[in-house]
């Protein structure tokens, strides 16, 4: 590596100084540029002041963590009887948009003139809702006379260029013309992804409805009344049960309105922080490391300097200056990384359709990842800084012999970074061999149907072209029939699996057999129309599915999955057994059949107990039209093409390929995975390339120790076995180490917390037999020169 004899050769400095420099420099620039990205997501996501101070409301079964929707009885309690807190309120759903004559499927939401004012947003262009603007909330928010609207800042640049005369011109939703009064700033509205905010209040029949949950809310402690501002919701209990007997059984629940947002993404963002850190300290052991092995190395040649007249801060700035090109080139790598690193993540993005709106990094980013290395490598240089203190210079430059002298200190003191670095790499290693095996439990897991060969597109029915259940049952019927020209399949249905989220409804049955049970179920709900199960191929488990006697004015029938039978019937006798739907139209529906279970609201989530109705019995506006291609190659009618030739002011979005849409919702697991791997996989180099250089320089200055052992008698394979078992036990502590920081860590950290126990300390020890091989090869070659040169050769300096 060096000679103790000489100056440091250009060679010898990119041998030894090379590699750290390029260690630091990935670990720094990996480092930022994910905290960055994840950081930029959150900003977009959340652009709020205080967010901090902001609650998700929802509604929940007493004994019950989940919440759901809020009923607006509920929400107007709750708005009149909080003086702590001030409310918004929201629901949404999709509509058409006809703007020159064009028609497209956008999201609206309904809000009340409060919720910007409790986001804390101001618009972009224009002004917002007032209570004048706010009309009493409707069954469907498009049939109040609310004539004004507000546009997202990304339609306004979408579909109008830019244009500030768009305020207080005209855009038709639904075909009614509604007057655009503001427009919203870029990502600071909510819910994201909303095209449209429309206004909306609670009064007449609206203010006492506690039966219909349709309704999301936020809310803001206001200013100087912290003290009191929890303690308000329990006092209100009272009251919710007074006002109806459906609310008797209801809690409210308020989960920080940050984590109710970015939902998975919270927890990769504390989950990557946690890894950026652990890579980074584990740099910076694997850099002090090598310095005191390269101070170890010169001692003899610092100890000449000494005596020449050198004092010890002279010593000190060589070191330092030594370090000086090192953070040079690692503040280069970090740079190049960091804005590598981002630039890919924004293309993958964009690819993707995760999010557009991550940035490159700037100098805000840039910086701190230029300025990280040399923090890294001034703190990694603080143990060999003190261990240069500590040199009695004169009596060791009167040893004895050529030969490199370790003292029991320093061979400590090296001892424990190895270890420490061993426990921090095992530590990455494992949260990223759980975080893998969670990732591939999820994508193998059975989703209950089979999406290839569909398509599937968003429908909206204006409610002004088809005012009646019939005209809108009719034109999805005719719109069914085209597309199955030439074999194929079709249906509708309200939420796609996977994809949409699982709409809950409230239900009664009659309970087991024998038994009473008129108690409120939150369950998942769906509507579809005949073919739908055929279409996605869903296997029947007991019963029958819709078929065209499941008609309007025919018994009122209903399909569950296998969770639901679980649940609610044990006893296997759900076919047959009769339910109540709340708050649709108090009938009694009789299922029909039993159907396996279908994961909604995202990819790997657990499949909940589901009601689906028939769409001929409960016609819906806003839906999704699916299609299964024949499997011949004749002609096959897309759905955007029949939908226009049937009437073009229907909307029409997203028509693609369900499998399409499917990697569209995986995307984002698919990038958090990612960046876990990285930063796991920089930490595993970092740790495997450490032991390798470390343990090759301890076993190389022990070259005279084990010359006197060799020499005592000492056979080669008890030099080996000594070796081994003192391997050994740095990485068995090493592994101690790390299944404690793991355990803690659970305590403290939620993403460990939903892992077992027992599956991080596989993962530790599964890692440390991959440490054990990276250590045995770093000894390999120095103890092959011990024993293949003669043991006098060695101790006379050679």
């Amino acid at each position: 590596m060096t000679s103790t004899r000489g100056s440091w050769s250009g060679r010898d400095w990119v041998k030894v100084w090379g590699p750290a420099a390029l260690l630091v420099g990935l670990a720094c620039g990996l480092g930022f540029a994910i905290l960055a990205i994840m950081q930029s997501r959150e900003q977009a996501l959340l652009p709020y002041p205080s967010v901090g101070a902001l609650r998700q409301v929802q509604q929940g079964v007493r004994g019950s963590s989940e919440g759901g929707q809020l009923s607006s009885g509920v929400y107007t309690i709750l708005a009149s009887s909080l003086s702590a807190w001030e409310l918004g309120a929201y629901r949404t759903q999709s509509v058409t948009l006809s703007v020159n004559g064009a028609a497209q499927v956008v999201s609206i939401a309904a809000v009340t003139p409060s919720l910007p004012v409790v986001l804390g947003v101001m618009p972009h262009v224009g002004r917002f809702f007032t209570d004048a603007d706010a009309p009493p909330a409707e069954p469907d928010m498009l049939l109040a006379d609310a004539p004004v609207a507000i546009i997202s800042h990304e339609l306004w640049v979408r579909r109008f260029g830019g244009d500030p005369r768009v305020v207080n011109s005209d855009i038709l939703l639904d075909t009614r013309p509604f007057r655009v009064i503001g427009v919203a700033p870029a990502h600071a509205m909510y819910p994201a992804g909303t095209d449209v905010w429309v206004p909306m209040t609670f009064g007449g029949l609206a203010a006492t409805d506690h039966g219909g949950y349709y309704l999301r809310a936020v809310a803001r402690a206001r200013q100087g009344a912290a003290d009191q501002a929890d303690a308000e919701w329990d006092r209100l209990q009272p009251a919710l049960a007074a006002a109806s007997p459906m609310n008797r059984d209801i809690h409210i629940i308020r989960p920080a309105f940050r984590d109710h947002v970015l939902g998975d993404a919270a927890r990769a963002l504390r989950l990557l922080g946690l890894l950026a850190l652990a890579v980074v300290v584990l740099v910076g052991i694997n850099i002090a490391g090598l310095m005191l092995g390269w101070e170890t190395l010169r001692e003899r040649e610092h100890a000449v300097l000494f005596a020449l007249g050198a004092t010890m801060r002279a010593l000190r700035w060589r070191v330092g200056a030594m370090l000086l090109p090192v953070w040079g080139a690692a503040a280069l790598i970090a740079a190049g990384v960091a804005w590598a690193t981002a630039l890919a993540a924004r293309g993958y993005v964009l690819k993707h359709g995760v999010a557009d709106d991550v940035p490159l990094l700037g100098p805000g980013v840039l910086a701190p990842a230029v300025v990280a290395p040399g923090i890294v490598l001034a703190a990694a240089s603080i143990p060999t800084f003190v261990r240069l203190s500590q040199r009695q210079f004169g009596k060791e430059l009167l040893g004895a012999g050529a030969g490199v002298t370790t003292s029991s200190r320093a061979r400590t003191a090296l001892r424990w970074l190895l270890r420490w670095q061993y426990a921090f790499a095992l530590v990455t290693l494992a949260v990223w061999m759980v975080v893998a095996r969670d990732f591939l439990t999820t994508v193998r897991t059975p989703a209950g149907f089979d999406a290839t060969d569909v398509e599937a597109a968003d429908v909206s029915l204006s409610a002004n072209l088809y005012a009646s259940e019939e005209g809108a049952t009719a034109v999805m019927q005719q719109a069914i029939a085209a597309l199955e020209q030439g074999g194929s399949r079709a249906a509708v249905v309200l939420r796609l699996p996977v994809i949409d989220a699982g709409g809950g409804i409230w239900f009664r049955h009659a309970g087991a057999v024998g038994t009473a049970d008129t108690a409120s179920h939150d369950v998942t709900f769906n509507v579809v129309s005949s073919a739908y199960f055929d279409v996605m191929r869903i296997p029947t488990v007991a019963g029958r599915v819709f078929s065209e006697s499941d008609r309007p004015g025919g018994v009122p029938v209903a399909v569950v999955n296998r969770a639901f039978a679980r649940k609610f019937f044990p006893d296997g006798s759900t076919v047959g057994r009769e339910v109540t739907l709340t708050p649709l139209p108090t009938v009694v529906r009789r299922i029909v059949g039993v159907v396996d279970d279908v994961a909604q609201g995202g990819v790997g989530v657990a499949p909940t107990p589901a009601v689906i109705v028939p769409f001929a019995q409960l016609p819906v506006r806003r839906l999704h039209v699916v299609q299964r291609r024949a499997d011949n190659t004749g002609y096959v009618p897309r759905i955007a093409d029949v939908i226009a030739r049937l009437d073009p002011r229907i909307g029409v979005a997203n028509a693609l390929p369900f499998t399409a849409r499917l990697r569209q919702a995986m995307s984002g697991m698919l990038l958090r995975l990612w960046l876990v791997s990285v930063l796991a996989g920089l930490g595993c180099v970092v740790a495997g390339t450490g032991a390798l250089v470390q343990v090759s320089l301890a076993t190389a200055e022990r070259e005279k120790e084990f010359a006197i052992r060799i020499a005592s008698g000492a056979t080669t394979g008890r030099i080996v076995r000594l070796l081994a078992y003192e391997m050994a036990v740095d990485v068995a502590w090493a592994s101690g180490a790390a299944a404690v920081i793991l355990v803690l860590g659970s305590g403290l950290v939620p993403e460990l917390a939903a892992w077992p126990v027992p599956r991080l300390i596989v993962a530790v020890f599964a890692g440390a037999l991959a440490l054990l091989v990276s250590a045995g090869l770093g000894s390999a070659r120095p103890l092959w020169r011990v024993l293949h040169i003669k043991p006098s050769l060695l101790l006379r300096g050679v």
